[in-house]
């Protein structure tokens, strides 16, 4: 099956973000004795807001939702995940993490992106970087609301600068520890003990559009032109060492 180049990036990101959130829910508790680098330098493609800043309107793209299914036994349920269609939020749900319920065999996780400022206002000294997510898992034959034995993993796509990965609690947001993924991922890493609205945030003070830094185009400029020279220059170095005589 071949996969259209804007769902494969989305499947990229998704299992980039299922693997980040592993992993950084695996450093925070200690199963993972060392923190794992998984950064790039190439910058990532345009956000989709919910409601894009004036400066981001030109162009933008609706951001998609995403579900996904968690199987249920006796003893609870199998590890799962969601992601968006755009790869923007992903959601772990650790193994157990889903009590069994008497006549249900799975639960169902949705996640649904939100403008933030609907919500209320950032925390003091910060703005949103990116949408809000609304996280819901239910059990699929009743709809009932899950409550978690175990904490779920979220990771979110921030738009610029994002430094903090907040959680709605209806009057006001709450600031969850996070691992944060530069380069381009763009990726904010939280715990948490409940389903509910999540959302990236950043310092107030930075602007929506970032200048490129200078150095980024010569890397990129300068590795393809050094590239080409070894491999134009590569023959002719070889040939000369072969004729070298032996000393």
């Amino acid at each position: 099956m071949t996969i259209p180049p804007p769902r494969a990036f989305a499947w990229g990101m998704g299992a980039a973000a299922l693997y980040l959130a592993v992993a950084a829910a695996g450093f925070r508790s200690g199963a993972v004795p060392v923190r794992i680098l998984f950064d790039g330098v190439a910058p990532p493609p345009p956000y989709r807001w919910a409601r894009p800043p004036e400066a981001l309107a030109p162009g933008n793209q609706a951001p998609e939702g995403g579900m996904g299914t968690v199987s249920l036994d006796a003893a609870g349920s199998a590890p799962a995940s969601a992601t968006t269609g755009d790869g923007q939020a992903t959601v772990n749900v650790a193994g157990r993490a889903v009590p069994g319920e008497r006549g249900e065999v799975s639960a169902v996780v949705r996640v649904t992106p939100l403008d933030p400022a609907i919500i209320g206002p950032p925390p003091q000294g910060l703005r949103f970087d990116g949408n809000a997510y609304r996280i819901e898992i239910t059990y699929a034959s009743s709809g009932t609301p899950v409550e978690l034995r175990r904490p779920l993993t979220v990771a979110l796509r921030y738009a610029t600068g994002g430094t903090s990965l907040v959680r709605s609690l209806g009057a006001g947001w709450a600031v969850l520890p996070a691992t944060r993924f530069g380069g381009s991922l763009h990726l904010l890493v939280a715990s948490t003990e409940t389903a509910g609205v999540f959302a990236a945030a950043a310092p107030q003070a930075l602007p929506y559009r970032l200048r490129t830094p200078w150095w980024w185009y010569g890397l990129f400029l300068g590795i393809p032109a050094a590239l080409a020279l070894v491999i134009g220059f590569l023959p002719r170095i070889v040939a000369r060492l072969r004729r070298r005589p032996a000393s």
